[in-house]
C-alpha cells in the first residue's frame, strides 16, 4: 500500500509538473508573440518615419528645383528685354543715318539741279545775246 501511495503521489507530482511546463509554454508562446507584434509595430513606425522623410526631402528637391527654374526665367527675359532695347537702339540710329544720308543726297541734288539750272540759263542767255 505505501508503494501504491508513493506511486500515486509521484504521478501526481509528474502531473502537476507537466501541467506548469504547458503554462510556461503557452506563456512563453504569448511573450513571444507579443514581441514579434511590438517588433512588427516598431518597424511599421520606422517605415513610416522614412517614408515621411524622403516625402520631405521630395518636397524640398522641387521647391528647390522649381526656384532654380524660376531664377532662370527671370535671367532669360532680361538678358532678353537687353536685347531688345539694344535692337531697337540700333534700328533707331540706322533709320537716323538714312535719314540723314537721304537728307544730304537730297540737297546734292538740289544743288546739282540749280547749278545746271545756272548754267542752263547762262547758255540761253549767251545764245540770245
Amino acid at each position: 500500500m505505501k508503494h501504491v501511495a508513493l506511486l500515486i503521489t509521484m504521478v501526481c507530482l509528474l502531473f502537476f509538473i507537466g501541467c506548469g511546463q504547458d503554462d510556461k509554454a503557452e506563456k512563453s508562446s504569448a511573450a513571444t508573440e507579443e514581441k514579434a507584434s511590438q517588433t512588427m509595430e516598431m518597424a511599421k513606425e520606422k517605415a513610416a518615419d522614412v517614408m515621411d522623410a524622403a516625402q520631405e526631402e521630395t518636397q524640398d528637391a522641387v521647391e528647390a528645383v522649381e526656384d532654380a527654374t524660376q531664377e532662370a526665367v527671370e535671367a532669360v527675359e532680361e538678358a532678353t528685354q537687353e536685347a531688345v532695347e539694344a535692337v531697337q537702339e540700333k534700328a533707331a540710329e540706322s533709320v537716323e543715318a538714312v535719314k540723314d544720308a537721304a537728307e544730304e543726297a537730297m540737297d546734292t541734288t538740289n544743288e546739282k539741279t540749280e547749278d545746271a539750272m545756272d548754267a542752263m540759263k547762262e547758255k540761253t542767255d549767251q545764245m540770245s545775246n
